[in-house]
């Protein structure tokens, strides 16, 4: 859930409302006119932590009887200090399909890894897929502990999501890989830990 407010402020008199702890966002869809918002800023990093940019939100409007169900569609950050600067919010409906993107997780890790043999390489970050609103998965875990030699691959066409979560990204996108790590990136790798240690 996250609380806001109308916004009157537009423009660069935005900038008042982020010195005061205030986000401005919009939120639009579903044959509406798009309506003006402020969040706490506090508010929505610790959902955006917690529930990522692919899960619903239940919007409270001040003034508004009901929630607003929506999906963060665009966040907006300070090239450098990586404060919220702004945020889009889609209004959706829990019976209509819609399209998100999902991160992926990589959990484990190959043996091959393990003995400083190979290296994985991370193809892809995130994953777009289609669903019904309560359907969308908060984030996709893939187990790469299963890769043993170089060249072993995991690639979208792979992943398992049920039936209810039909996956856009193309099949054969490489997710994962593991490839031969170097004598030389091998030699700089251990020094660096022993370095480390």
């Amino acid at each position: 859930q996250l609380s806001a407010r109308p916004r009157t402020l537009i423009g660069k008199q935005v900038a008042q409302l982020r010195r005061q702890g205030w986000t401005p966002a919009v939120i639009y869809g579903h044959r509406s006119e798009p309506a003006h918002l402020c969040v706490a800023t506090a508010e929505l990093e610790r959902l955006l932590g917690t529930a990522g940019t692919s899960q619903l939100v239940q919007i409270r409007v001040e003034g508004e009887a009901e929630a607003r169900m929506a999906l963060v569609r665009q966040l907006q950050r300070h090239v450098t200090r990586h404060t919220l600067l702004h945020a889009d919010f889609i209004q959706v409906r829990m019976d209509e399909v819609v399209r998100s993107e999902v991160r992926l997780v990589l959990v484990g890790e190959p043996t091959a890894v393990e003995h400083h043999d190979a290296v994985l390489d991370h193809g892809l970050s995130s994953l777009y897929v289609e669903a019904l609103p309560g359907d969308l998965p908060a984030e996709i875990e893939v187990d790469v502990s299963c890769l043993e030699k170089i060249g072993d691959a995991i690639v979208v066409g792979d992943l398992v999501l049920g039936s209810k979560v039909q996956v856009l990204t193309g099949a054969d996108e490489v997710v994962a890989r593991l490839t031969a790590l170097g004598r030389g990136a091998a030699a700089e790798e251990m020094g660096a830990e022993v370095e480390a240690e």
